[in-house]
């Protein structure tokens, strides 16, 4: 009977600190706006994504201007070299700012990026490489632009405060098991053993569903260029709850190893008694 509770217990342990780990990640860093934006202006600076983006940017002024359909390639590049700059900055907050209020917060609306003013700065670049593209360029290429349509974009508010509350609430169950687990058992290696493979267990779960998760995210994506941004954003947001998966495995991997260690040290004392 009493193998059958801690058997329990550690099952119960295992899943509370996976719904533990993964709600207070998505309470800190996706929920929480401004690490949020953090993250979405870390992953405009990864691998593919200034091109993703000068060319999401270049589409939309070429379908309001499909006249300057010829000059999708230079304009593409253009923008790629110049909105990932310091310049573009408040323009890559806002329209982070504008995704986290339709996902996470369950805004309704569409999210925009306004070119207006960077008009001068822009121009002058064109200038500078071609002076007949600048010339073809209509003033009103730069103003305001539809990233993602209402409704485009999912709504996962409802998710992120299910998700957010039950990890606290499993944050106090962990606390109470990993109490009873202590107090109830004399043996520490059994109350280690118990303790470690819960948090172990968590630990590679965690690892798991950030692995299989990465797989569909930007499957699908309207196009490729959504696809690069969708997935390098996943990566930044997804790291910190990795990082905690590594220090719950390790922990755990400790607990596991002391354990070991204090059941082979009562063994050996139980043979040397006479």
């Amino acid at each position: 009977m009493r193998r059958m509770t801690i058997v329990l217990a550690t099952m119960l342990l295992a899943v509370s600190s996976y719904v533990a780990t993964f709600g207070l990640w998505a309470a800190a860093d996706v929920a929480d706006r401004e690490s949020f934006v953090d993250s979405a202006l870390v992953s405009f600076q990864r691998e593919g994504s200034d091109d993703a983006l000068g060319e999401l940017v270049a589409g939309k002024v070429i379908e309001r201007f499909p006249a300057l359909g010829l000059l999708q390639g230079p304009l593409s590049s253009l923008f790629s070299a110049l909105i990932t700059t310091e310049a573009f900055r408040p323009a890559r907050v806002d329209v982070s700012e504008q995704i986290h209020a339709v996902v996470i917060e369950g805004a309704d609306g569409p999210v925009l990026i306004d070119l207006a003013d960077y008009r001068d700065d822009v121009l002058a670049s064109v200038q500078a490489i071609s002076p007949d593209l600048a010339d073809q360029i209509p003033d009103g290429a730069f103003s305001t632009f539809t990233i993602y349509d209402a409704g485009e974009l999912p709504d996962a508010s409802g998710a992120i405060g299910v998700v957010t509350t039950l990890g606290w609430l499993s944050l106090v169950l962990v606390l109470g098991l990993v109490g009873l687990l202590v107090l109830s058992q004399r043996n520490a290696s059994v109350f280690l053993r118990a303790i470690g493979t819960g948090l172990a267990v968590a630990a590679a779960a965690l690892f798991l569903i950030a692995l299989v998760a990465g797989r569909y995210v930007g499957t699908a994506a309207p196009s490729d260029a959504y696809a690069v941004l969708g997935r390098n954003l996943y990566e930044v947001l997804v790291s910190p709850l990795r990082s905690r998966a590594v220090v719950i495995g390790v922990i755990g991997a400790v607990m596991l190893a002391v354990s070991w260690g204090v059941r082979r040290f009562s063994a050996r004392s139980s043979v040397d008694q006479p």
